[in-house]
């Protein structure tokens, strides 16, 4: 519950951000989801700056008051209390020919222990979006909601505070998004793999090239090639972009024009130079078990004549889930690997899992902490490894990436 005091800024700061949006009139896009909320954020922004103004949020909109700092343009340091005695301040944030044409944000459920704050439900209906996307409704931060069906509840909110006249793009491929979608009184699209989406790709083939693919809309087909992208889960992000830039008249032109320097934010599936000729498929930033078969997956589709490292960190936040996803985990990963490093706590069900379905055990390792599994992962890497890093974001494993590059570590 908030305190008065809360009570009273965060009812000031809501008069601020009304009036900016109601003087400007700005289009807003707001994503949310359990996972891919960033990545769709960041692609949706990039397709739309070929044609328009836009401003993306840097962080999830977790609390009234981020929202408030990202739409005022101020750092979430500064005090509202501050800035009002600042007039000159004031007119320059409110000033139009400064403010963009369209806000893309993302928008998160956040949670107490023991009590949701209905945030995304605030965000919505404060900033009044033409287009919601929901990116996907699975297991993520389960020791706080206990079950997927409480996390539909709080990710519906996007989609059920929407007005008839905006735009709904939704996963087609995830059962509890399509599950909740009739609750929304908005223009529905839908994306995914499966044929029944308005926008789907189809013969989606990944080499050392990106991914090419065909694109089925509701006009037709057409070729996609996507030259920085190999992690087929990208494509669920490009989808909602391509849509949205539809919905504003983009043409095809411009549209492939963006796709073609598209490439993944850094630690989302990004391929990033190592020592001795090794190439990191680094997706370091978080990791749930979707995820991880998905980048088990592009591992065995880009390095299909190479030899295949796969670095697994404990997947978080997983509460009841924690073993039976480490353990698929782990099977899906003795079917791709040549090398299993396995690093922290849970990600040792990984490597008794991997074992147990038929890798050879002394390709196996397991070890706590980046520190010794890059220390491991340097001792055994050879030239021409392809080499999957992915865990949950306390693993700390982008650092493993950022020490085994040429230029940290002189060897090569």
């Amino acid at each position: 519950m908030l305190t008065p005091g809360r009570r009273i800024s965060r009812a000031i700061q809501s008069r601020f951000v009304r009036r900016l949006l109601q003087a400007n009139k700005p289009d807003v896009i707001l994503v949310s989801g359990s996972f891919g909320k960033t990545t769709t954020k960041n692609f949706i922004a990039h397709v739309l700056s070929n044609k328009f103004r836009v401003r993306q949020s840097e962080f999830s909109l977790n609390t009234e008051f981020d929202l408030a700092s990202w739409v005022l343009g101020i750092p979430k340091s500064v005090r509202l209390s501050t800035l009002l005695k600042n007039r000159k301040e004031l007119k320059r944030i409110e000033s139009k020919k400064r403010f963009a044409e369209i806000l893309v944000c993302e928008g998160a459920a956040s949670v107490e222990i023991g009590k949701r704050k209905k945030i995304l439900r605030y965000t919505t209906r404060m900033l009044k979006p033409r287009i919601g996307v929901l990116t996907e409704i699975g297991p993520n931060h389960m020791e706080f909601f206990g079950t997927v069906e409480n996390i539909a509840k709080e990710k519906k909110e996007l989609i059920t505070n929407l007005s008839s006249e905006s735009f709904a793009i939704m996963n087609y491929d995830s059962r509890y998004v399509r599950n909740v979608s009739h609750e929304t009184p908005a223009r529905k699209i839908f994306f995914g793999f499966k044929k029944q989406a308005d926008y789907s790709f189809q013969n989606i083939k990944v080499s050392t090239d990106g991914i090419k693919a065909d694109l089925d809309y509701p006009k037709g087909r057409r070729s996609i090639v996507l030259p920085q992208i190999i992690n087929r889960v990208h494509l669920y992000n490009i989808l909602p972009a391509i849509i949205c830039a539809r919905i504003y008249k983009m043409n095809w032109e411009d549209i492939d024009k963006q796709l073609e320097v598209l490439s993944p934010v850094w630690n989302r599936g990004n391929l990033v130079r190592g020592i001795r000729d090794t190439m990191f498929i680094n997706d370091s930033y978080n990791a749930n078990i979707e995820a991880v078969l998905a980048a088990l997956k592009t591992l065995e589709e880009y390095a299909s004549e190479r030899r295949r490292v796969a670095v697994l960190g404990e997947m978080r936040e997983l509460g009841d889930l924690a073993e039976p996803h480490h353990r698929k985990a782990g099977q899906a990963a003795a079917e791709v690997a040549d090398i299993l490093i396995c690093v922290n706590k849970d990600a040792k069900i990984i490597a008794d899992e991997a074992k147990k379905s038929g890798m050879d055990g002394s390709k196996i390792f397991y070890v706590e902490g980046y520190k010794k599994a890059t220390k491991k992962l340097k001792d055994i890497m050879k030239s021409q490894d392809v080499i999957l890093v992915k865990g949950s974001h306390g693993n700390e494993l982008w650092k493993l990436v950022l020490g085994l590059r040429p230029e940290k570590v002189g060897d090569n």
